[in-house]
C-alpha cells in the first residue's frame, strides 16, 4: 500500500514538474526515460532467455545498459525527425 501511494505521489510530482517547467524539461527527459525503457526492455530480454532474475548477471547489465543507450539515441532522433516532418 505505502508503495503504491509513494509512486502515485512520485507520478504526480514528475507530472507537475513537466507541466511547469515545460518544453526545456521534456527535451532533457525524453532521452532519460528512452534509456529507462530501453533498460528494462534489454534487461527483461536476457531474463527471458537465460532464466535468470532481472538484473541478477553481468549480462544483463550490459545489455540492459547497451539498448538503454540506444533507446536514448532513438528516442530524441524520432523526435527531432518528428519536428522536422511538421
Amino acid at each position: 500500500m505505502l508503495a503504491t501511494i509513494t509512486l502515485a505521489l512520485f507520478a504526480v510530482l514528475l507530472g507537475a514538474a513537466i507541466l511547469l517547467a515545460g518544453y526545456r524539461f521534456f527535451l532533457v527527459m525524453l532521452p532519460i526515460w528512452g534509456f529507462f525503457g530501453g533498460l528494462w526492455l534489454g534487461a527483461y530480454a536476457v531474463t527471458l532467455i537465460l532464466g535468470t532474475g532481472f538484473l541478477a548477471t553481468t549480462t544483463g547489465l550490459v545489455v540492459g545498459f547497451v539498448v538503454g543507450i540506444i533507446g536514448a539515441v532513438l528516442s530524441y532522433l524520432f523526435y527531432m525527425v518528428g519536428v522536422v516532418i511538421i
